[in-house]
């Protein structure tokens, strides 16, 4: 194996590494894409769990503001009546 690589001209070496180099260097760019990526998704469902939470809180905030008269009005507008 070491004979055939000494046999090999230094020019074509040359153009061996320059490749490599650009391939290690494509999949270099790629992880970062990807790991970006996958960074920005996290951060984006965190977000959208807190506004989920935020609007629970306030959701039951008002509920217990009202009494329970008036959360039984406003309920049963969305109660089917079986006539």
């Amino acid at each position: 194996m070491i004979a055939f690589l000494l046999g090999i001209p230094a020019r074509l070496k040359l153009w061996a590494a320059a490749i490599l180099a650009a391939l290690a260097g494509a999949f270099a760019i790629y992880a970062k894409g990807r790991a970006d990526a996958k960074a920005k998704r996290k951060a984006d469902e965190a977000a959208r769990k807190i506004k989920t939470m935020e609007t629970a809180r306030e959701v039951k905030a008002d509920v217990d503001e009202k009494s329970d008269d008036d959360v039984r009005r406003d309920l049963s507008r969305w109660v089917r009546r079986d006539e």
